[in-house]
C-alpha cells in the first residue's frame, strides 16, 4: 500500500488551477443576468439556455475545486481506512 501511494503521489501531476474559468464564468452568468432583469429572457430562449449552461459549468468546476486530486494525501488516507481491517472488531 505505502509503495503504490507514493506512486500515485508521485505519478499525478497536481490539479490545473480553474480560477481563470471560474471568474469568466462568474462574469458571464452576471451579464446574462442583467440581462434578464431588463426584460431580455423573455424574447430568447437561447439567452436562458445559455444561463442554464454556465450555471452548470460554474457548479461543476466550484465542485471539482474542493476535491482533492487524486494520488494527493487527502485523497488516499479516507480510501485506505476503508481498505484497512479494523483490529478487534
Amino acid at each position: 500500500m505505502c509503495r503504490r501511494g507514493a506512486k500515485l503521489a508521485n505519478s499525478k501531476k497536481p490539479a490545473a488551477d480553474n480560477g481563470k474559468a471560474v471568474a469568466k464564468l462568474r462574469a458571464e452568468v452576471a451579464n446574462l443576468a442583467d440581462a434578464i432583469a431588463t426584460g431580455a429572457l423573455r424574447s430568447s430562449p437561447a439567452l436562458a439556455a445559455r444561463l442554464q449552461s454556465a450555471e452548470r459549468e460554474l457548479a461543476r468546476l466550484e465542485a471539482a475545486a474542493t476535491q482533492a486530486p487524486r494520488g494527493s494525501v487527502a485523497y488516499m488516507i479516507p480510501r485506505a481506512r476503508r481498505r484497512i481491517p479494523r483490529e478487534g472488531g
